[in-house]
């Protein structure tokens, strides 16, 4: 038994209209219409408040008589969708501040060099260079591991909502990986003397626009 029948069925079992199931869970007529037509599903608060107001267990409400139902899928298919939003949040976050270290570790190479104290003795900074590039590498590992692993969702045919937000997530870790390598060039250039600044605009700008595709993207799918 799918959810809109199981919904109808609790309100034909309580002698209610769908306006007097409506009034009483506090939402619109046109709402429990579309639960009962299979046009929408309610969300996990409702659900509780459904089961609540109407003293069913979510057990009987959500699965009915069988396993697996509409239901059923909307809430998994939900959690996967939360689960997958975390995961690219912690990565970006974590992305982002391996690059911030690595980043800070070339600044302070080039503000402090190498100096020479009153006896003489030599005080280098050097050290600081390969810690930064380490920093670096694993912050674009991260990226690129999170940008593999949308690419991947994206091969599932999962449906539009979900496609256009992989599509969000691999345009916007993509911006930022790009985004970064040109700080890195950008950075190599200024430290090292090596001709990597051409380089750095270009991913710079390529990052620039990606990150305002999945943007545009963002909002049109609000």
């Amino acid at each position: 038994m799918n959810f809109s029948q199981q919904i109808k069925k609790l309100r034909d079992s309580r002698g209610l209209t769908q306006e007097q199931m409506a009034n009483e869970l506090g939402i619109s007529r046109q709402s429990v219409s579309n639960w009962e037509n299979d046009r929408n599903l309610p969300d996990i608060e409702m659900l509780i408040s459904i089961s609540t107001t109407f003293d069913i267990s979510l057990d009987e409400l959500i699965l009915g008589e069988r396993k697996m139902n509409n239901m059923t899928e909307k809430l998994i298919k939900d959690t996967n969708e939360n689960r997958t939003a975390k995961m690219n949040m912690i990565t970006s976050l974590l992305g982002s501040v391996l690059l911030l270290i690595g980043t800070a570790l070339f600044v302070i190479r080039a503000l402090l060099g190498d100096s020479v104290d009153k006896n003489g003795v030599l005080h280098e900074t050097f050290f600081l260079v390969p810690l930064a590039f380490a920093f670096f590498i694993a912050s674009f590992a991260v990226f690129g591991i999170n940008l593999a692993r949308n690419v991947k969702n994206a091969a599932k045919k999962p449906d539009e909502k979900t496609k256009r937000d992989i599509k969000i997530n691999i345009a916007s870790s993509a911006g930022m990986t790009l985004v970064f390598v040109g700080a890195f060039l950008a950075l190599v250039a200024a430290n090292s003397g090596a001709n990597t600044l051409p380089y750095a605009i270009a991913c710079a700008a390529a990052g620039i626009i990606s990150i305002i595709i999945s943007v545009v993207l963002k909002i049109k799918s609000a």
